[in-house]
């Protein structure tokens, strides 16, 4: 039976006329050098080939947004390089404890890998929680710039002097994460700033 043998073979990724294609399609260029925080325009920018940069349909969009580092003339622009285009937070419950659908906490290999992915990419923002176990103090030592959004859950019996609990479980936050501040703050809970509990609300705001 060599019936197989018409069947062809199954082949994953673009073929080579569709990559020779897509070299021939065009995309956004930097047409001059462009310094840190400078604004985009139709003069540092150009649509050209090849399709190395953002597709074309996304010009107009990227206009009169600010670059987030130096781009130097002829480099094709990626959505990386331009401030606040994306907000990409990284969560860390899985920093601290075994969790989601694997149970698995992460290792320091993937912590080291993280680390340099997060550098090379420019992402700051982390979204963690004063209750996951070590992701605070794992955050802290990433040698990066960081900007934290943590949460917080109030105890089941409510702290006699809650200003005092609030400040001394965020300045044990801060210190773990080796920060002077935090970007945000969420709450676990709305029980917890609602009703009884309104008066944690006050102390927050």
């Amino acid at each position: 039976d060599l019936s197989w043998k018409a069947s062809g073979k199954v082949f994953y990724g673009p073929t080579k006329n569709e990559i020779i294609f897509k070299k021939s399609r065009r995309s956004i260029y930097a047409s001059m050098d462009i310094k840190k925080g400078e604004r985009f325009t139709k003069k540092n920018l150009k649509v050209i080939r090849p399709s190395y940069g953002m597709h074309p349909k996304y010009f107009e969009k990227i206009l009169g947004k600010k670059s987030k580092n130096y781009i130097s003339f002829g480099t094709p622009i990626k959505k990386i390089f331009i401030k606040d285009w994306m907000k990409i937070i990284i969560g860390s419950a899985k920093f601290g404890f075994k969790y989601g659908l694997n149970k698995k906490k992460i290792t320091k290999l993937e912590i080291n890998l993280i680390e340099k992915i997060l550098k090379k990419n420019s992402l700051q923002k982390f979204d963690t929680a004063m209750n996951y176990g070590e992701s605070e103090n794992i955050i802290g030592n990433l040698n990066i710039k960081k900007k934290i959004i943590t949460k917080i859950k109030l105890p089941e019996k409510k702290p006699k002097n809650l200003k005092l609990w609030f400040k001394k479980k965020l300045e044990n936050s801060l210190k773990k994460l080796k920060s002077k501040d935090i970007y945000g703050l969420l709450i676990h809970d709305t029980s917890d700033i609602l009703g009884k509990n309104r008066e944690f609300l006050n102390i927050l705001l």
